[in-house]
């Protein structure tokens, strides 16, 4: 199928449940158990399992998401259209706080960079949610730096025919071919080719 024909077909699912579930109980209406947060509130106060109509930003709830999969009905371009949306509701939503967090600090006389201050972590909150911070410190190196190197390794003694690397620490000996030579344990035995 298209891309609109699946959006469409999930939507008219999505009213048919929203119908179908309002048609067995239809005092919801009057009682508010709409999203899941009211439907909750809902059945703690008057002791009902209700489940909710609508998702919390108003698209559809998860039962119906689960009814159309069994269904068979392709989800991914639903899932594409409703997560714009629900983008687009939180930014409506991150406006609309703004504008009343202002309008409140104005009244009780807050001092207007405090509350900017506010208002500019509260974008960054929603806009950068999980993201690390615009400055944030570099992350450490991946080796420790040359003066980190411990004195005794750097001291060691070396073999003949080896140099040191430019961190002072036992390099290669000079001869092509030859493998580097370092101090400590019994170094591992060569390899031995493969029998054909």
């Amino acid at each position: 199928m298209s891309f609109l024909s699946d959006i469409f077909d999930f939507e008219r699912l999505n009213l048919r449940e929203i119908g179908r579930k309002l048609k067995e109980d239809p005092e919801r209406l009057l009682l508010g158990g709409i999203t899941p947060f009211d439907t909750k509130v809902q059945n703690k106060i008057l002791g009902r399992d209700d489940k909710p109509l609508v998702g919390q930003w108003g698209g559809p709830a998860e039962s119906t998401w689960e009814r159309a999969a069994a269904e068979g009905v392709n989800l991914g371009p639903n899932e594409l259209m409703h997560g714009i949306a629900q983008s687009i509701a939180s930014m409506y939503a991150m406006n609309w706080g703004k504008g009343k967090i202002k309008s409140y600090g104005q009244k009780q006389g807050w001092n207007p960079d405090i509350v900017d201050q506010g208002i500019r972590m509260a974008e960054g909150m929603a806009k950068g949610a999980g993201q690390q911070p615009a400055q944030a410190p570099p992350p450490p190196p991946a080796f420790p730096p040359r003066e980190r190197i411990s004195p005794a390794f750097a001291a060691a003694p070396m073999p003949p025919g080896a140099v040191r690397s430019a961190s002072g620490a036992p390099g290669a000996a000079q001869t092509p071919g030859a493998r580097p030579v370092f101090p400590g344990p019994t170094p591992t035995p060569p390899r031995q080719p493969r029998r054909a």
